[in-house]
């Protein structure tokens, strides 16, 4: 994702690299960089996730998340597409653990 051509830009790559991740890739993605952060010193993280496809991949990118320990936000939004379901029914029983809608207008 880097170089003089546009096509193989941020954007291009994750919408194209995004429609095929699943929950499961979601989660080990989530658990190496949360992994890293801890490596490098860094306990809170505001985890701004732009490839919710489905409830699942909310479900599995949170559980990673809180299995290494970070506190943070986990946010969503309509970047893709917003989970259906809830967000309520997410598993965040932790108290240093929160979640909203990642908006960039002041409608939200």
């Amino acid at each position: 994702m880097s170089g003089d051509d546009r096509a193989h830009g941020y954007f291009p790559m994750t919408t194209a690299l995004g429609k095929v991740y699943t929950p499961r890739d979601m989660y080990y993605g989530t658990l190496l960089s949360s992994a890293e952060a801890l490596h490098s010193g860094i306990t809170t993280v505001h985890n701004w996730c732009h490839n919710v496809m489905s409830h699942e991949h909310a479900v599995e990118d949170l559980r990673a998340m809180q299995e290494t320990g970070l506190r943070g936000r986990f946010s969503y939004g309509p970047a893709r597409s917003t989970p259906s379901p809830s967000r309520s029914t997410w598993p965040t029983s932790r108290a240093c653990m929160a979640t909203g809608p990642a908006c960039r207008t002041k409608a939200c």
